[in-house]
């Protein structure tokens, strides 16, 4: 949209200074002028037409691209967070269980927990330092119907926690459907930090990442 304004500035600050430089013009020199300015409206036209055409076609693979998902997802498993339970350690760091439920209408023959991160980000980093927490699980569930749930236990978390911040956690699997449809989901819970522990606050809305063919 902002290229499109900046090609009509353009034209209407050509006219305006042709406009304003056409008193001192020769009649030769006019036509001349005039010309230009037809074959240059001429070829911005086209440019135009041609980004309006790209454009279009990039907003309607968008489009197909979500109603072909929202009908493939309609029918798959579908899961959330049922609880989550920070155990510390005594020594350092702390340890996450999470209770993950299908909440979808359809059986999940396997899924897998393929990444836990926390940090302040609402987005997944893929960096881990003294102040995020990033680690890749191949961790495997089989034959989860509707209704059920299975048992994520994370690893040790020794990650600086600034008092007050609001901390979020994303967990990200991976999930094959009875229809062998094959997606990667995120699932987001919102933490405060408080007097070096970790307070619930909240569960963001689930993401679908990747759809695969398999």
């Amino acid at each position: 949209m902002k290229r499109l304004q900046i090609i009509v500035l353009a034209i209407f600050s050509i006219v305006g200074l042709s406009c304003a430089n056409c008193c001192w013009m020769t009649a030769n020199l006019a036509r001349l002028w005039g010309g230009v300015l037809s074959a240059a409206a001429t070829i911005i036209l086209g440019i135009v037409a041609v980004w309006q055409n790209i454009e279009y076609k990039r907003q309607s693979d968008i489009t197909q691209d979500k109603l072909f998902k929202a009908q493939v997802f309609s029918s798959c498993p579908y899961f959330s967070i049922n609880s989550c339970d920070v155990k510390y350690s005594e020594d350092s760091g702390f340890k996450i269980d999470i209770v993950v439920k299908n909440i979808g209408k359809t059986f999940a023959p396997w899924v897998m927990v393929t990444q836990l991160e926390l940090s302040k980000s609402c987005f997944l980093l893929n960096k881990a330092d003294n102040y995020a927490y990033s680690e890749i699980y191949e961790n495997e569930y089989f034959n989860l119907k509707p209704e059920e749930f299975f048992i994520f236990h994370s690893d040790n978390i020794n990650i600086t926690l600034e008092e007050g911040k609001t901390y979020y956690l994303h967990l990200v699997l991976s999930v094959v459907s009875d229809s062998q449809v094959q997606f990667d989901q995120q699932i987001t819970l919102k933490y405060e930090a408080k007097n070096d522990k970790l307070k619930c606050v909240g569960q963001a809305a689930s993401k679908f990442l990747e759809l695969y063919n398999i």
